[in-house]
């Protein structure tokens, strides 16, 4: 089953070319957490902390994304030499952060600890000449978020500036804070037709939130506009499109399903025009309600015998959840009607995977149906 969309409404129009990016579609750790028995502890603690955000006043849209649902992640590369991170391709957030390398860095081993039976696990205990070693392995790797991350080395690339200021932005789940650079950003792995952005502002991690330890990730990539951007920072596309590098200001998302199979095709980014492999003759153009998210007007919402009445309501295009929520008496009804069960402490509707289920969606006067095997994860 394919799934298109397209993010229309970058301003500015240039006539100078179309990069095709590659996604990999991975196992969500929600799905993870869900069969190891530890996903009801994870939504307990994301709750706790909202409640803390919302006494401060500090909630926002983009706090709230916990990406433990995420499905489609992509590589891009930083710097020259190119330094390679696998980024959520997110349009709910307008910042691009990955870890830096003195994130959660603690001192190097000694030279003698290096020895490859002093290797972190048991062959530490049991070969290395040194105990001590095994003890600085376990310190450097065990519950750092950062152990297992691409890192950027600033040293490394001859493309990087310094650039003043810090950013902090807060998750579901943790925090993220660190510093800003300024270097050339790549849309796609090495070796492939990548969209080249030089003089991109990116943030460089020095913590990050333990939830994303297990995460198959190392940072995230924002796709929404500068109002949104932590420091008001230009993010990469907004940036390709202001330098014209890119042949349309549109860019397409198609998502291809793949069973429950990890790390495998899960469809590809257009930069700069449409899919015009996966996506269908027919399209829709939508008017942005606000250019701060890719943010529309949702006329309504049915399912079988259940239709909303006359109610607009304000719909945001995000590409770094699978989930799809909305006004809580609207799903209730919606859900009821497809004889789903809430399961409270998932904050999630179960249903059978076999259920003739579909929910239909109208924008803009035209009606979009979402079939159960998309409308299921």
């Amino acid at each position: 089953m394919y799934t298109p969309m397209i993010l229309l409404a970058i301003v500015g129009c240039v006539m100078t070319a179309v990069h095709r990016m590659h996604m990999k579609r991975i196992t969500p750790p929600m799905f993870e957490m869900i069969r190891n028995g530890t996903y009801e502890k994870f939504v307990s603690e994301m709750m706790k902390r909202q409640a803390i955000y919302n006494v401060y006043g500090e909630i926002h849209i983009e706090d709230l994304i916990t990406y433990s649902d995420m499905q489609y992640i992509g590589e891009i590369t930083i710097g020259d030499p190119q330094q390679t991170f696998r980024v959520v391709l997110d349009t709910g957030s307008a910042n691009l952060w990955v870890p830096d390398d003195s994130c959660y860095k603690l001192p190097d081993r000694p030279d003698h600890c290096k020895n490859s039976f002093c290797d972190l696990g048991p062959i530490c205990e049991v070969f290395c000449s040194d105990p001590s070693c095994c003890e600085v392995q376990n310190k450097t790797h065990i519950g750092n978020p950062c152990g297992n991350k691409a890192r950027f080395i600033a040293g490394k690339s001859k493309t990087y500036e310094t650039v003043k200021g810090s950013w902090s932005i807060k998750y579901g789940t943790g925090d993220a804070t660190g510093f800003f650079g300024r270097n050339t950003v790549r849309f796609g792995a090495q070796g492939t037709d990548q969209l080249v952005v030089p003089g991109t502002t990116f943030g460089q991690a020095k913590t990050i939130a333990k939830f994303f330890a297990n995460q198959h990730l190392d940072g995230i990539l924002g796709l929404a506009f500068t109002e949104l951007a932590r420091e008001h920072v230009i993010p990469p596309l907004i940036r390709a499109n202001s330098l014209g590098l890119l042949d349309k200001p549109i860019f397409t998302v198609y998502y291809s399903k793949n069973g429950y199979v990890k790390d495998v095709y899960g469809g590809t980014i257009t930069y700069g025009g449409l899919d015009t492999i996966n996506c269908e003759e027919e399209i829709t153009y939508v008017p942005l309600s606000l250019a701060k998210y890719w943010q529309f007007k949702i006329d309504g919402f049915s399912a079988r015998d259940y239709k909303t009445n006359e109610t607009t309501w304000e719909g945001v295009s995000d590409t770094g959840t699978s989930l799809i929520s909305g006004p809580v008496a609207v799903v209730a009804k919606l859900a009821e009607r497809l004889h789903a069960k809430v399961k409270l402490s998932y904050f999630l509707y179960i249903l059978d995977c076999n259920a003739d289920a579909e929910v239909t969606i109208r924008i803009a006067g035209k009606d979009y149906p979402i079939t159960a095997k998309n409308l299921l994860v």
